[in-house]
């Protein structure tokens, strides 16, 4: 398509005199620069192990499909041209990366922004889905698809296998209890899920068929804490701004469980009996009618969502009640099928975004993680974002009505990093400022990356992943644009290793930050290396083919 050819700018090294005076070769030491720039809005995807202290934080073999309204328009391709679809595994993964484009020149609204849905899975780990939001003003975000490894799971996430004796007819020969064992994150000293099975309970596939097999029932649990942010952030679908039977919402978490079994290898959906499972609730859950903390009577909903429907479901409500054995918080929700449930309260989008208005004591582009919690209750996780920011930039939030929240800005792409403000904001508010006075000691280096082609110069615009030599964990550094770019997210001779993917290709390097090959200028140093002449750090992906 014409659009996504790349662009082409003439520039020429020649002075204007001498063009006008050479009428046989009036382009003469003329070159083409290529560049990917007229992208405005891109997503880069990661899948990773939601469990932050993995020591494999990058699956191995993983694949994600997308899918989608914008999917199925054509409104979404890879970041080298490539339309996408919904056929599984069609957006391709190098090392577990992958940067996405809005279709150029295609004008986002701010009553219609792009919404699509990632899929992720790989070998031995529990397959997951997020959505993805990309507004107006997002020129570039950062996506990471969690993925849980039962035997590496992150706080306040549990997973358990057992198995249960059929009959004949399928149907179970006595009363079971699946207890999903407490992690940290939990309540402790007991079981965050209980999964009650009545003897004699008939099971049915998809097509609501009784399943006759005598080889026995495998299940697989996997439960949810609403007590800990990481495990909020890992289950399926996401909780923040999602399609529901009763419109876009955002979820306060009580608790959540997903309910896998297998009888006799195939797959059950539903049973003859609604199945009680009780969950623990946390005593700092917030009801956000009240806004307060839950009590003992409150009433909440309760939610199911299915793999490969969109939409979370609600399934009724239940009743907050107190364990007398343990005096802990707890609720019965009655399961009609299996799939993800939860007990959640709803809260509708606010009509119009939050827009934070960034400023800061540099014009450096620099890396956040801005995230809103609830102001009340356990302060949970309401929506965060990575995003690369620089003075002036807006960041916006799609926020649920009727939660005050704390805007927390940290360095860098996750909560480890350091704290650099926190901003109270009400529900439904239409800004806020943020600002940024962090003292950065490092150098202002500024790279120009280029590669030069027997057919021009390629100059990228993207993201770039950086990490110190070493370590496991890529990070997004500070992105190109055109070609350049001005950090301080380097530290002198350190050794860095920098990574793009471009065209399905990984372009790696790794360089040491030496002083000595930096030459410095108002306050801002190049690179020259040992040369006299400035020098490209490392390369820019090509584009000679």
């Amino acid at each position: 398509m014409r659009n996504l050819k790349f662009l082409l700018v003439f520039i020429s090294t020649i002075a204007i005199s001498a063009l006008f005076n050479s009428c046989s070769k009036p382009f003469e030491g003329v070159s083409a620069i290529l560049s990917n720039s007229y992208i405005d809005h891109r997503v880069s995807v990661q899948v990773v192990d939601a469990n932050p202290k993995s020591t494999t934080y990058y699956p191995a073999n993983a694949v994600i499909t997308l899918t989608g309204d914008a999917i199925k328009k054509g409104l979404v391709y890879s970041a080298d041209g490539a339309a996408l679809n919904e056929s599984s595994g069609n957006a391709k993964l190098v090392n577990n990366t992958i940067t996405l484009a809005i279709k150029p020149y295609y004008k986002i609204t701010s009553a219609a922004p792009i919404k699509f849905t990632i899929t992720a899975e790989a070998p031995n780990y529990i397959t997951n889905t997020q959505d993805v939001v990309v507004t107006s003003l997002d020129s570039l975000q950062y996506v990471n698809v969690k993925i849980l490894k039962p035997s590496a799971l992150p706080v306040g996430v549990a997973y358990s296998t057992s198995s249960a004796a059929t009959n004949a007819n399928g149907a179970t020969t006595k009363d079971i209890v699946v207890a999903v064992g407490n992690s940290a994150g939990g309540s402790s000293g007991q079981p965050q899920v209980a999964v009650s099975i009545t003897a004699g309970t008939v099971f049915k596939d998809a097509s609501n068929n009784p399943i006759i097999s005598d080889k026995g029932l495998s299940i697989n649990t996997t439960s949810f804490s609403g007590g800990s942010n990481e495990s909020i952030s890992a289950i399926q679908g996401g909780l923040d701004n999602v399609s529901t039977s009763a419109g876009n919402s955002t979820f306060i978490l009580g608790a959540a469980v997903n309910v896998k079994a297998f009888l006799g290898g195939v797959a059950v959906k539903s049973f003859s009996t609604p199945i009680p499972v009780v969950v623990n609730l946390p005593a700092t859950m917030l009801n956000p009618s009240t806004k307060s903390t839950i009590k003992v009577g409150d009433i909440i909903p309760v939610w199911s969502k299915s793999e490969g429907i969109a939409s979370w479901i609600k399934e009724g409500t239940c009743v907050v009640e107190i364990d007398p054995a343990t005096g802990l918080f707890k609720a019965t929700m009655l399961v009609t099928h299996l799939s993800t449930w939860m007990t959640a309260f709803n809260q509708e989008v606010c009509a119009s975004s939050l827009k934070l208005n960034y400023s800061s004591n540099n014009n450096n582009v620099t890396t956040l993680y801005v995230a809103a919690y609830a102001k009340d209750g356990n302060g949970q996780l309401i929506t965060g974002k990575v995003v690369s920011a620089k003075n002036g930039d807006v960041i916006s939030f799609d926020l649920p009505k009727g939660v005050d929240v704390n805007v927390k800005m940290f360095a860098g792409s996750s909560d480890n990093g350091t704290l650099i403000q926190t901003v109270a904001v009400a529900a439904c508010a239409s800004s806020a400022n943020l600002t940024n006075n962090q003292v950065i000691t490092n150098p202002t280096l500024f790279f120009d990356l280029q590669t030069v082609c027997k057919d021009g110069t390629f100059r990228y615009t993207g993201d770039i992943f950086y990490k110190v030599s070493g370590t496991n964990i890529w990070e997004p550094f500070t992105p190109s644009v055109n070609g350049t770019l001005t950090t301080n997210l380097l530290e002198w001779s350190k050794t860095y290793d920098f990574r793009i993917i471009y065209k399905g290709t990984e372009f790696a390097r790794t360089r040491q930050v030496l002083q000595s090959e930096f030459r410095t200028s108002g306050g801002t140093w190049s690179f020259f290396g040992k040369t006299g002449v400035q020098q490209t750090f490392f390369n820019a992906p090509t584009s000679c083919q």
